[in-house]
């Protein structure tokens, strides 16, 4: 299955997509990341909102990874723990999880 975007032709490697023919809440995120990354923000919002978690990886991991080498701390581990405890409270997880069906709707109605 080929994927036509912007004049571009790409193989479409989500499994979800590819089976069952539905888009996933992370499909077109590699788009948005590209159009968010050549100046179109709002563009890349609108495309997939999970841009913002990838950029904030895309972003901050390297800078972490950095400093803990370079200091001898474990900040990263500390975020990673302070993230799976939270995403395990029906306070954090319950809002997560409606973002994320909100996403999937969108690209489902989209055609992602």
């Amino acid at each position: 299955m080929a994927l036509y975007f912007r004049g571009q032709t790409a193989i479409v490697v989500c499994p979800s997509k590819l089976i069952f023919h539905v888009p996933c809440p992370g499909c077109g995120v590699t788009r948005a990341v590209l159009l968010a990354l050549h100046g179109q923000v709002i563009e890349a919002l609108c495309f997939n909102p999970n841009v913002i978690f990838a950029l904030g990886f895309i972003f901050l991991y390297p800078i972490l990874i950095l400093y803990d080498g370079l200091t001898q701390k474990t900040h990263l581990f500390t975020i990673y723990y302070s993230l799976d405890a939270a995403l395990k409270r029906p306070m954090f997880f319950v809002p997560f999880g409606v973002f994320e069906i909100i996403i999937w709707i969108h690209n489902i109605v989209c055609h992602i």
